[in-house]
């Protein structure tokens, strides 16, 4: 059964499947101001997160807190996934525990949490409906050693109506507090997952 995993200071794990369906390799940097203005996002909390762009790959800056935690979020997910037999006991003790498995990472930002999964062996997209912090995510991925995550600016409720029941596990880390509609946005993600 696909996993949809919302890490947060409040949620630790939820989970839902839905549909069928597939996704390109589309990797779009611009969203209209439709999307923005659609009640889907706050703008305010897309320019604060915009705000610390410059600072995002910095371990010592105010993303750190973000960095340190990829330390407990990937156990947590690789806990989740062997809970819900998405994985196997022998891929979990692989250092590329993700492998074979598409991963949709909601709200990505800068790429924090992506390039860990894609680290973990996964084929990783990542969705943020600011350009601005995808194109830093872009720029960081172009230094990494494994295949890199597929960055899309935009919101998940457009992604998941585009590539409907697509994913292995989406992960929503960090997100759910700064969206104005959860009930849409955890309907979005879960439109998401394969069956």
């Amino acid at each position: 059964m696909p996993t949809l995993i919302s890490v947060s200071s409040r949620k630790q794990l939820a989970t839902g499947s839905r549909g069928s369906g597939g996704r390109s390799s589309e990797d779009s940097t611009t969203m209209t101001a439709n999307t923005l203005n659609s009640g889907l996002v706050f703008q305010s909390e897309i320019a604060s997160h915009e705000a610390q762009s410059a600072h995002w790959w910095d371990l010592k800056g105010s993303m750190r807190p973000l960095h340190t935690m990829n330390k407990l979020r990937i156990p947590l997910i690789k806990e989740g996934l062997l809970a819900k037999k998405r994985i196997s006991p022998e891929q979990a003790a692989k250092k590329s525990f993700l492998e074979g498995l598409n991963i949709l990472d909601v709200g990505c930002g800068g790429g924090i949490l992506c390039e860990a999964l894609a680290q973990a062996g996964g084929r990783v997209t990542g969705v943020d409906p600011s350009v601005e912090l995808i194109a830093v995510a872009q720029s960081h991925a172009a230094l990494l050693d494994v295949s890199p995550p597929t960055y899309v600016c935009d919101t998940i409720e457009s992604h998941s109506a585009r590539f409907p029941a697509y994913y292995d596990v989406v992960v929503a880390s960090e997100v759910v507090e700064h969206v104005p509609n959860k009930e849409t946005f955890l309907t979005a993600c879960v439109a998401a997952l394969k069956p």
